[in-house]
């Protein structure tokens, strides 16, 4: 299976971690990860990158880690994380 992983922020990385190593462990996972999350949004401007939902489409599954940060008031990064993922995939 072909795995997309965005770790997300605050405790979304660590929690994403130790998910990814029970899956590893079971093998069969390849695993792709993405930095969209509020640190690549406060230091690049962009929350996905244009192409990104296309990316993301060609994966077997999606795994999101939490997403939201105080630095970014208005949650922009984890609006178009979940909802933009939500709605380009049709999902």
């Amino acid at each position: 299976m072909r795995l997309a992983v965005i770790p997300g922020d605050g405790i979304g990385p660590d929690v994403v971690a130790q998910a990814l190593a029970v899956l590893q462990a079971l093998g069969g996972v390849d695993v792709t990860p993405f930095p969209w999350s509020a640190e690549h949004y406060l230091q690049t401007g962009t929350t996905i990158p244009a192409d990104g939902y296309d990316t993301l489409r060609s994966f077997d599954a999606i795994f999101i880690g939490a997403v939201c940060d105080p630095r970014v008031p208005d949650n922009r990064h984890a609006r178009d994380i979940l909802l933009g993922t939500r709605t380009a995939l049709d999902l």
